[in-house]
């Protein structure tokens, strides 16, 4: 296969899904070459040197030559066709994100791999690999739309991917190293051999121009909890910041907490929040709730003027338990602009307390044993001890004082005096005033 020097290669990693404004499709008609223009007429003529800078005039867009990705994808398919892997890679990326052709996550994952078949792109290896090691995920939509095509499965193979990954590694390529102390990272336990080995490939990886902004994160989390090296909380902090500053969100977002909660740093309220906001902006639905809290404390104030109702909303819409409860309580009681509405009140509670929010499945409960008439739930004793159980084993002290006050009355359930009083006692040593007033009473 012929290799051209200095050929740009677009930088992807497996995963990434933008919106493009430019559609449609390699086999589209294309416009006559600009008479006078010589690249266009060698392209056309079928040399694939010619074809691969045509289309990277294209991609990128020159003083001569208008943007247009639409073309770009063309004739990085054309010197894909005379088996250029450079041009493979690029046209992979083209499918992947939808440049100049419509998306098309399984014909990209072909070219990857044809692409990678070369050995001598590394990107293009890294990203069948992870594909081979996570597979091709889609929601419900495209699934239905790609099972209608004519598509081979790609079908998920962790051991190939891993050699391929342990292959790029031993060559240097950053990103694979980085992914390879992810998994040792993630084992539980962590083995000293795996965690020296996760530390010494993020920090080489860490050297290196190429490596992912997450590679800083891992390395923070090495430093923080002393995997395969010594604790270093200035080092720690540094690595977040790193990650941060190359737009890895969870990074930003461990950051930022440290910062507001002065662990291992000095605390930086301002800075916290700065941070917050960015990944608010982002989309981050921790960020939203994080943001809006604050807005609401009279602690920041968002410069497009947007209240701590909208964050909160924002991040209720993506499920964030703590934005659904908080949210829930002020739509409860009508709170600043929230339309008073119990009944979207419980709906927030539930959504909450399904997903394992302790504090939530309190509300919940609290809700159920209201016998107001125009309580939402109904006045429903056994529901509430269900939520009140679900509460209290998840660690929530309220949960376990109310538990513990419906055990002893028998309020729905079976009166038992030996496990409420249990519940008051660990609610007790939790620190709950009430519950310690209450085991006096009951002596």
């Amino acid at each position: 296969m012929r290799k051209i020097k200095n050929a740009l290669l677009i930088p992807v990693f497996f995963g990434c899904r933008v919106v493009s404004l430019f559609s449609g499709d390699a086999a589209l008609s294309l416009p006559d070459p600009d008479d006078g223009d010589p690249l266009h007429a060698k392209a056309e003529a079928g040399d694939v040197k010619a074809q691969f800078h045509l289309a990277n005039e294209y991609f990128t867009g020159t003083p001569g030559r208008r943007r247009n990705l639409t073309l770009a994808a063309h004739w990085f398919l054309a010197a894909s066709d005379r088996g250029l892997p450079e041009a493979m890679f690029n046209y992979a990326v083209c499918l992947d994100r939808g440049w100049g052709v419509d998306p098309d996550p399984y014909l990209a994952a072909e070219y990857y791999r044809r692409a990678s078949e070369s050995g001598t792109i590394p990107q293009a290896s890294f990203n069948y690999a992870m594909i081979l090691k996570k597979g091709i995920r889609l929601s419900g939509e495209e699934q239905e739309k790609w099972a209608r095509k004519k598509h081979a499965e790609i079908e998920v193979d962790e051991k190939k991917a891993a050699e391929i990954l342990e292959q790029l590694a031993e060559k240097g390529f950053a990103p694979a190293k980085t992914e390879i102390a992810e998994d040792l990272l993630a084992a539980d336990p962590i083995s000293p051999r795996n965690a020296q080995r996760a530390f010494l490939l993020l920090s080489e990886a860490a050297s290196d121009p190429r490596a992912p902004a997450k590679t800083f994160r891992l390395l923070a989390d090495c430093w923080y909890g002393g995997i395969g090296t010594d604790p270093d909380d200035e080092k720690m902090i540094g690595s977040l910041r790193k990650a941060s500053d190359l737009g890895d969100v969870a990074g930003t977002l461990k950051l930022a907490w440290c910062l507001e909660n002065g662990l291992k740093t000095a605390p930086d309220i301002a800075g916290a929040l700065a941070l917050y906001a960015k990944t608010a902006e982002a989309g981050i639905a921790f960020g939203q709730y994080k943001v809006a809290q604050a807005i609401e404390q009279e602690k920041y104030r968002d410069p497009q003027g947007i209240d701590a109702l909208e964050w909160y909303s924002r991040a209720a819409v993506q499920e964030l338990p703590q934005a659904c409860l908080r949210l829930g309580e002020l739509v409860e009681e009508g709170i600043g602009r929230a339309p008073k509405n119990p009944k979207m009140a419980m709906h927030l509670y539930l959504r909450a307390a399904k997903r394992g929010y302790a504090r939530a499945q309190y509300k919940l409960g609290q809700t159920y044993l209201r016998q107001d008439p125009e309580a939402p739930a109904g006045f429903d004793p056994t529901a509430a001890v269900y939520w009140f159980r679900q509460g209290a084993q998840n660690g929530d002290t309220p949960s376990m004082r109310a538990l513990a006050r419906c055990l002893l009355d028998g309020t729905g359930c079976d009166r038992n005096r030996g496990e409420g009083i249990q519940w008051l006692q660990q609610a007790a040593q939790n620190g709950d005033i009430l519950a310690e007033e209450q085991l006096k009473e009951l002596h």
